[in-house]
């Protein structure tokens, strides 16, 4: 996707959670249809980066004044 900030691909390569632009809003590629399948906004200002858990089970991301975010990831 075009002006992508931060990306991580699950652990079983099925997703990709992104972040684009500067924007509260992670966005959840589904790699099966190569479509954007959720998206969360968090609402904590533009958000830096995103990762999951190496079990897949949890993410993460934050924000540029310092908030995290933890959520449960629906594989």
């Amino acid at each position: 996707l075009k002006y992508t900030r931060s990306f991580s691909m699950h652990p079983n390569k099925r997703k990709i959670a992104l972040i684009t632009q500067w924007t509260s809003h992670v966005k959840m590629f589904d790699m099966a249809s190569q479509s954007i399948q959720e998206k969360y906004d968090w609402k904590v200002g533009p958000l830096t980066c995103v990762d999951f858990s190496h079990d897949g089970l949890m993410a993460a991301c934050s924000s540029e004044n310092g908030q995290l975010i933890l959520w449960d990831v629906d594989v």
